[in-house]
């Protein structure tokens, strides 16, 4: 069972360093009062203190800003390397997959056309993207 002091050190991990005042929010009412940045770190530290190997995340940014969105990006890939989980991460935005991924799958109505590294897939494209 996860304890309420689990959820608090990890949220607080997962917050942007400097950015104390801009992430210090009180929590009332089922989370109303948080930003949708804010929901997304809550969300991630959910996922983490259950200790997975895996964690899926299906367009999480979709719905942020982009100042938060650059800023979740650096966390994400900062908390992927600190807990080593596999992060399997969809998204249609090809600038988030390229910046977030090792690697990255390009599907197209449901066939997998490339696995391989941004890199690779870049220099060598066997499926027009977009």
């Amino acid at each position: 069972m996860t304890s309420w002091s689990d959820m608090k050190d990890l949220y607080r991990q997962l917050k942007t360093p400097g950015a104390k005042e801009k992430y210090d929010t009180i929590i009332g009412e089922g989370g109303v009062n948080l930003s949708g940045g804010q929901r997304q770190r809550l969300a991630i530290a959910r996922a983490l203190v259950q200790k997975t190997e895996i964690i899926l995340f299906d367009e999480p940014m979709s719905a942020l800003d982009v100042d938060t969105r650059l800023s979740l990006r650096s966390e994400l890939k900062r908390i992927q390397k600190m807990y080593g989980n596999t992060m399997i991460y969809i998204t249609h935005d090809q600038e988030e997959a390229f910046a977030m991924s090792d690697k990255i799958m390009v599907m197209n109505e449901g066939i997998i056309h490339q696995i391989d590294t941004p890199k690779n897939i870049i220099d060598n494209k066997r499926f027009e993207l977009g």
